[in-house]
């Protein structure tokens, strides 16, 4: 809520039973915003039933972010975010609301946290992702915090670019070889 905060005495040469503290400061930034651009180079696409490229080609994919944040909601210290991706392999929008002291008690804090992402055209699978959660956190002493977490959300995976051999191969159960 304040960016910056200093404090001093106001007359030092007071004795130690009437001394005068002078705080000075500066509200911190309410809105934020963000802007972001940039590229993935990598093996993009590919097939399990091609030969010419079936680990995919070197490819070139442009990204562009957005981010935007209000702190101190209402004057009461709330917060919400935005934060936003976008390129041609993936799509991603997180929503976050914070809400600290609830019911005015320091030691409870609320957050509500939303997520969609689409990742296409990678090398095993297009798929898409929805989120939500809900988590309670209740501060017990400086050295302990009890969180309370609710989640659901579901995802979806499409043009699969694994063989089946290959599949049934990755879903076996680890053996007495597999590394602990």
């Amino acid at each position: 809520m304040f960016s910056k905060v200093d404090a001093a005495i106001q007359d030092p040469r007071w004795g130690d039973h009437q001394q005068v503290c002078a705080l000075q400061r500066g509200r911190g930034a309410t809105l934020l915003a963000g802007l972001g651009l940039g590229a993935g180079l990598g093996r993009i696409g590919g097939c399990s039933d091609c030969l010419e490229a079936p680990v995919g080609t070197t490819g070139f994919s442009p990204r562009i972010s957005f981010d935007i944040a209000r702190n101190n909601l209402w004057g009461v210290g709330h917060s919400i975010s935005l934060r936003t991706r976008a390129s041609t392999l993936d799509d991603r929008v997180l929503l976050n609301y914070s809400w600290p002291r609830v019911g005015l008690n320091p030691k409870f804090n609320i957050s509500f946290t939303g997520l969609y992402e689409d990742s296409r055209d990678v090398r095993t699978a297009d798929f898409k992702r929805a989120e939500g959660s809900a988590q309670l956190s209740q501060r017990l002493s400086k050295a302990t915090t009890l969180f309370y977490r609710l989640t659901t959300g579901g995802s979806g995976v499409s043009n699969l670019k694994v063989t089946e051999f290959a599949l049934s191969q990755l879903l076996q159960p680890c053996a007495s070889a597999c590394p602990r």
